[in-house]
């Protein structure tokens, strides 16, 4: 852990990620997850394989996962 990298100045960058993770909070998965991060794959494929407009695509996927998670 505490090998310096050449790449980042010889730092001790993993010392400092570790520190960083330790300090981070636990996320608590919500059972909308999944949904969700099917919803949005499938409107970013449209925004970078059929030049979708990026406001139109985050607008859908709200009305989407709502419409959804209500069900």
């Amino acid at each position: 852990m505490a090998e310096p990298i050449a790449y980042l100045g010889q730092q001790q960058a993993r010392l400092i990620w570790k520190d960083a993770a330790d300090r981070m909070p636990s996320i608590i998965p919500h059972q909308h997850d999944a949904m969700a991060a099917e919803i949005i794959r499938k409107q970013m494929d449209l925004v970078l394989e059929e030049n979708k407009d990026i406001a139109t695509a985050l607008k859908d996927a709200e009305r989407q996962i709502k419409r959804k998670a209500r069900h």
